[in-house]
């Protein structure tokens, strides 16, 4: 948890080992999935008032510097 705390942005985040932080979709759009002890996973989202996107529309996570932690869950249940 100190390691995600010190990251400065998500794109941070996926330097971490064995992290496997990753967007998800569906009912989870813009949720990141940030592995924590299988099968749980810390769930974050971003802070900000508009979300920092890639072209294609998805998250940039390189500018995404602030992220609310929504939980720690079981997100395959």
């Amino acid at each position: 948890m100190d390691q995600v705390a010190a990251a400065e942005t998500l794109a941070d985040l996926s330097k971490l080992p064995q992290t496997r932080v990753h967007e998800l979709t569906q009912n989870r759009n813009e949720q990141i999935s940030v592995d924590v002890k299988h099968p749980y996973r810390l769930l974050l989202q971003s802070d900000h008032d508009q979300t920092p996107r890639k072209a294609d529309g998805g998250l940039d996570w390189p500018g995404i510097t602030k992220v609310v932690v929504l939980g720690i869950v079981n997100t395959h249940e």
